[in-house]
């Protein structure tokens, strides 16, 4: 049961409905199941599956769809699954965020004063939507400087009383680069990254990274960033960061070239902000000092490898051919053993493949590679199924597919040779074998091993969780056999042991260089 495994595309989503919530949904589903598995009870095995998958995976797959459908400024789209997701969970979603979509709704659809109202309204307040709120006031009133005092007498008086207000510190950070005092924003952004705020999404990471680098005249970091984890931002939009980078940059003419056509075709908020951008190409550039340039070339370096981790991480199915054909393969064997007589029979499932030590060392070779497309059951092969779409897609796209499809049949073959050679050597007696969890391991140990193999070259906080993540996952994988004693737990590990020896020796290095094009 490789559950733990195909949680990766819930915890690495944002928080639905918070982490430690969500934590302790796994726990108890993961016991549950462990449970059923002990006892042999299908139906206890269904309903954890079907728990996992309504309160778990769907509520995290609605919850990116809707952060992407914000991305896209698809606001009248964004606003009723936004209102269901407040339904579910309130706390997760609360009315004041569903008040700041309606605002944009008002904007795009030019109601800017019904948009100006809501702003202030939420502006005023102390909800998770105040500080976005202010923001897009200043852009649509161009209140820019008026805003950047308030904030720093703020400021002031916190530290005076020993206060720190991350949403007030993140705020003024964006209003001093915004201003032109890029030094003084990085050095706010960088007591941020000191402080104990709970884990940053790769995207609300990437917005904050986004500004500093377009306002540091950095457009290949800019560009990085708009085909990494912001690649669902509108193209316009992209010109008009890109733009940003280009005038800070000191390339005027280009800038305000690319600003001139922008004009008539963005929305009234955008519109205002590239009003300020070509008023700015009429003055000088706001100067920025050695340290700081030193600085961004660092932070340019950090995000062009974390975007080139998150555009692997984020393949999809449908662009990974032998993903999907593998897949298929399981489904097809799958519905053949039913055919034959039962997915459950365990002479049905020795006759095609199972593998069986005994028979192995009798010269039965074709034992251990046609028990990686053997399942036992409709939710041992759910489970292989989920935890393949979550893995694969990723590992396919970092490694090409003919060496994907290496590391796949390899770990799978190695993980099935561990436990024969296990079997002989102890003597014992031994069952039959089923399943792809080998090679589904291997697939773990590969990712693993690509991170160890980044973390290498350079660190950064993002590639960190991800490697602590990967590990957890093991971690409760290894519970999990412990636990059940119906599974391999040899089989497992060997075929994760493979897994990581085959992604470094497999593992290709590629330099990013990304288009600072539209």
């Amino acid at each position: 049961m490789n559950s733990a495994i195909a949680l990766l595309v819930t915890l690495r989503s944002p928080p639905f409905p918070g982490r430690a919530r969500a934590i302790l949904q796994h726990l108890a589903i993961g016991a549950a199941g462990a449970l059923a598995y002990a006892r042999r009870d299908e139906l206890l095995a269904w309903a954890a599956f079907l728990a996992w998958l309504l309160l778990a995976l769907l509520p995290a797959l609605v919850a990116r769809w809707l952060q992407r459908l914000v991305l896209q400024r698809r606001y009248a789209l964004a606003r009723p699954l936004g209102a269901l997701i407040g339904l579910l969970a309130p706390r997760a979603f609360p009315r004041e965020i569903r008040q700041l979509i309606d605002a944009y709704v008002h904007l795009h659809a030019g109601r800017v004063d019904e948009c100006r109202v809501l702003l202030r309204e939420l502006a005023a307040g102390r909800s998770p939507a105040r500080s976005a709120a202010a923001r897009a006031l200043c852009v649509l009133e161009g209140t820019w400087g008026a805003r950047l005092a308030e904030l720093e007498r703020d400021r002031a008086e916190q530290l005076a009383r020993g206060i720190v207000d991350v949403d007030a510190l993140t705020e003024l950070a964006s209003a001093r680069a915004e201003s032109g005092d890029l030094s003084g924003a990085l050095e706010l952004r960088a007591q941020l990254r000191t402080l104990p705020t709970p884990p940053r999404t790769p995207v609300e990471r990437a917005l904050e990274q986004l500004e500093s680098f377009a306002y540091g005249g950095r457009p290949r970091g800019v560009a990085a960033l708009c085909d990494g984890a912001l690649a669902a931002l509108p193209a316009l939009e992209r010109r008009l960061w890109l733009a940003t980078a280009a005038l800070r940059r000191g390339e005027r003419a280009l800038a305000r070239a690319e600003l001139l056509a922008l004009q008539p075709l963005v929305d009234p908020l955008r519109r205002r902000i590239v009003e300020r951008r070509l008023a700015e190409s009429e003055s000088a550039t706001p100067a920025i000092d050695e340290a700081t340039q030193a600085e961004l070339e660092a932070l340019e370096a950090q995000a062009i490898e974390e975007q080139e981790l998150f555009q692997a991480l984020a393949s999809r199915p449908l662009r990974a051919p032998v993903t999907l054909a593998l897949l298929g393969a399981l489904v097809a064997v799958f519905v053949w053993e039913e055919l034959r007589g039962g997915s459950t029979s365990l002479e049905v499932l020795y006759e095609m493949g199972a593998l069986y030590a005994p028979a192995v060392a009798e010269g039965e070779y074709w034992r251990l590679g046609a028990a990686l497309f053997l399942h036992y059951g409709a939710l041992h092969l759910a489970l292989n199924a989920l935890a393949l779409l979550a893995w694969g897609p990723p590992l396919e796209r970092n490694l090409g597919r003919l060496r994907f499809a290496l590391l796949y049949f390899g770990a799978g073959l190695l993980s099935m040779i561990s436990v024969c050679a296990a079997a002989r050597w102890q003597g014992g007696p031994s069952g039959i074998l089923v399943g792809a969890s080998g090679a589904i391991l291997g697939l773990l140990g590969a990712a693993l091993a690509d991170l160890v193999a980044r973390r290498r070259r350079r660190s950064s906080p993002w590639l960190e969780r991800n490697l602590r993540f990967l590990l957890l996952l093991l971690g409760l994988q290894v519970a999990f056999d412990l636990l059940v004693p119906q599974v391999s737990q040899l089989g497992h590990l060997a075929g994760a042991a493979a897994g990581f020896a085959l992604g470094l020796l497999l593992r290709r290095e590629r330099e990013s260089a990304p288009s600072t094009h539209a």
